[in-house]
């Protein structure tokens, strides 16, 4: 079962040379797939090109979802100022139409799974910049995607809150059977994260290797202190030196 199908995907600015590609890969349905990789690289770029925010030069994208099933949570929140918490999850259903008191309901349940619940009615300068991430997450969710991509979301938090929005996601997109897309720049993360990691070169980005990680289906300390997690991030540290 196949979430994604990149065939002979590049991608350049105007004439310029190519920034991607060739990017020839499957994306299997549920669970994280991480994309790893130098700064620069065009990590960032190939989510966009899955979402459809960007043109590729050459080749296709073939998904299995329709683009309302999609989710993206970017690497700045970008809240709404003076909207509260609540309103700021609900934009994408309030976009389209009256909220239904079913949605309102789910919606509270999100944020309490994700540690918002009391905060409904607050502004997002009364959060802290995890808070403000796990709303961002939060508006991402609400819509209920089958595909959900992330760019980098918790790169600019500190260790810890980073590791448990780490956990919480991993338990949201296991609980719901979603597929995710993440990109990170960090091998913790992606072993962390993911069931299967695909490794970038520098640019031109292309696809090196992809490994599959056996894990947990629901981990936390136990795994990143486990032997097998840090030969995961010892082989994945020498994949980066080889492209970097």
């Amino acid at each position: 079962m196949v979430a994604l199908d990149i065939t002979n995907l590049h991608f350049a600015y105007d004439d310029g040379p190519n920034i991607l590609g060739p990017i020839n890969i499957k994306i299997p349905r549920r669970g994280i797939t991480a994309i790893l990789g130098p700064s620069g690289c065009g990590k960032s770029t190939l989510l966009r090109l899955v979402a459809g925010l960007r043109k590729p030069r050459s080749g296709h994208i073939t998904h299995a979802f329709s683009p309302s099933e999609l989710g993206f949570v970017f690497q700045d929140p970008t809240l709404l100022d003076w909207a509260s918490v609540r309103d700021n999850m609900m934009l994408p259903i309030t976009l389209g139409g009256a909220v239904s008191r079913g949605k309102r309901d789910s919606g509270d349940e999100i944020l309490r799974q994700l540690g918002l619940d009391g905060f409904q009615d607050y502004l997002p300068h009364q959060l802290s910049g995890g808070m403000r991430m796990r709303l961002s997450l939060a508006r991402a969710l609400i819509a209920q995607p089958k595909l959900l991509l992330l760019d980098e979301p918790f790169a600019a938090l500190d260790e810890i809150i980073r590791n448990r929005l780490d956990e919480d996601l991993r338990t949201l997109v296991t609980t719901q059977a979603m597929t995710a897309l993440f990109v990170t720049h960090s091998v913790s993360e992606s072993v962390f994260l993911a069931d299967r990691i695909l490794v970038m070169s520098r640019r031109p980005g292309v696809i090196t290797t992809s490994i599959d990680i056996d894990g947990p289906t629901v981990r936390d300390i136990n795994w990143r202190e486990s032997d097998a997690f840090r030969r995961y991030c010892r082989d994945l540290f020498s994949q980066l030196e080889d492209v970097s």
